[in-house]
């Protein structure tokens, strides 16, 4: 019965950690873009607004499974002051809601227009603390590489589907997680660094979004 549970347990681990590390990947790739280029495109707007929420649920199934379901984390260290939600689960979630209700705009796809200098100062508070997301993830879980993500592997592939997540995987991804992700630490000190990452950065995000 237990090794049922821990082949559960592991599945929803090694598919929610890999759609996190994904989705914090791309949003670098297009962050990095956008905020270079100082320039917005209504399909990036798009992708930057699915990945957040994606990052946002993902992120709220892992570090629920590390302070709630398994009581690997100590819940009165890791529930901090905003409503008691983890921080990368609160800030994603705040990300989504302003991509999709202040940057989103009524352009076509191929539409381009400028960032406003409001904008692109809260584009920047954002790269700021997906990169301190992507230190604590890729660090901290082996058989990931956020380098595979580029713009010939976007450009040829879906950012709604499934398939996405794979394009961060190496072997090394399946062999040491599949079916046995809840027997290791790697996780749970991947959740703790996001969350001592993401610490810094409340008041501001509470100020700002």
């Amino acid at each position: 019965m237990k090794s049922n549970y821990d082949n559960y347990t592991s599945e929803i681990l090694y598919n929610n950690t890999l759609k996190l590390a994904s989705t914090i990947a791309i949003n670098d790739y297009y962050l990095n873009r956008i905020l270079d280029e100082e320039e917005i495109t209504q399909k990036q707007i798009v992708i930057l607004q699915e990945n957040y929420q994606v990052m946002h649920e993902s992120g709220d199934t892992v570090v629920d499974l590390a302070v709630q379901w398994l009581d690997r984390l100590d819940k009165q260290e890791m529930s901090y002051s905003y409503n008691n939600s983890p921080f990368p689960t609160f800030m994603a979630y705040e990300f989504a809601r302003y991509i999709e209700n202040d940057l989103n705009k009524s352009n076509t796809d191929n539409d381009v227009r400028e960032l406003t200098q409001d904008e692109q100062s809260k584009l920047e508070l954002m790269n700021d603390i997906n990169k301190e997301w992507k230190e604590a993830v890729f660090n901290h879980i082996e058989g990931l590489d956020a380098d595979l993500i580029d713009e010939e592997y976007l450009n040829n592939r879906s950012v709604d589907t499934d398939q996405t997540w794979t394009g961060i995987t190496t072997p090394e991804y399946s062999h040491y997680y599949l079916n046995k992700m809840v027997k290791t630490n790697d996780w749970v000190d991947m959740v703790e660094a996001m969350q001592k990452a993401s610490i810094g950065y409340e008041a501001e995000v509470v100020n700002t979004f």
